[in-house]
């Protein structure tokens, strides 16, 4: 019973991270029940014992956690059936190093393959180019839009604010003006295949002024001073809108690299390497 008491301890911050006093864990374990990694419950359970028991520093527990969510999300992307991470959690601990706590599941996750493999670099390059990320639900949106805004921003921005939505650079319905500044070619591609993907997506507070105009319009706009185009925008993801004069193919995917970059910066794959003696495990 004491170890039950003791475990329902932990399971009550995973369900309410906001009673978490340490900052950097609240944070990690407010993405993790955002995302709705029940799934890592148990495993996690064991994890946060070994820290109250001073087992593992905090330092590493933050890494335990950021790991989590980089295997999960990285499969998320890529489009891997959450089916059998149940089993890869389930049995996650028993490949724990106590002398190398955070390495040794980074580890064991980067030997999985079949369903339950660690997408690697060029797996999430390929995935991301294509996938919409348009209409996949909020809270996987909404985390995948608030980290790479904030990554390394000094000043945090609440990409959560109702004034702050999604805004596709190539409209979903373009006025005429598009048809008439870019190729055709470029046209039917933005039409058929990227208007939904990361690189035609970013952040702004006036999506409803700058709607379907064309991209000068929406870098330049200021109607009665309300500075509405991107070239007044303070968010990370409007930067490079700015040094452009025209949004094409080539702007797409120059921008795509730059997100790119970004996304491998937040969910980094495990800098960790398989020993030659181990056989990589099936899924």
């Amino acid at each position: 019973l004491e170890n039950i008491k003791s475990l329902s301890k932990h399971y009550k911050k995973f369900i309410n991270p906001s009673i978490v006093k340490e900052h950097n864990i609240r944070r990690e374990l407010k993405y993790i029940f955002r995302l709705e990694v029940n799934v890592a419950y148990p495993f996690m359970l064991q994890v946060f014992e070994d820290a109250d028991n001073n087992l593992i520093t905090e330092e590493d527990l933050i890494k335990v956690l950021k790991l989590i969510q980089t295997y999960t999300w990285r499969r998320f992307v890529v489009g891997l059936p959450t089916s059998g991470l149940n089993k890869v959690f389930m049995t996650l601990y028993s490949e724990v190093n106590l002398e190398d706590y955070s390495d040794s599941i980074a580890l064991a996750l980067i030997k999985k393959r079949g369903t339950a493999k660690f997408p690697t670099d060029e797996d999430l390059k390929s995935a991301l180019k294509d996938k919409d990320l348009y209409n996949i639900k909020s809270k996987n949106r909404n985390y995948m839009f608030e980290l790479l805004e904030n990554f390394n921003n000094r000043e945090y921005v609440d990409t959560s604010n109702d004034k702050i939505t999604i805004e596709h650079i190539f409209p979903q319905n373009p006025n005429i003006d598009w048809s008439e500044n870019i190729t055709s070619d470029d046209y039917f591609q933005f039409k058929e295949k990227f208007s939904n993907t990361i690189a035609n997506l970013t952040l702004s507070g006036n999506n409803g002024a700058l709607s379907n105009k064309s991209f000068e319009d929406k870098k330049t706009m200021n109607n009665n001073g309300g500075e509405q185009g991107y070239n007044y925008s303070r968010l990370w993801l409007n930067d490079y809108l700015k040094t452009i004069n025209n949004w094409d193919i080539t702007s797409l995917n120059a921008r795509f690299d730059i997100i790119y970059e970004r996304f491998l910066k937040i969910w980094d794959y495990p800098d960790v390497e398989i020993p030659v003696s181990d056989n990589t495990e099936e899924e």
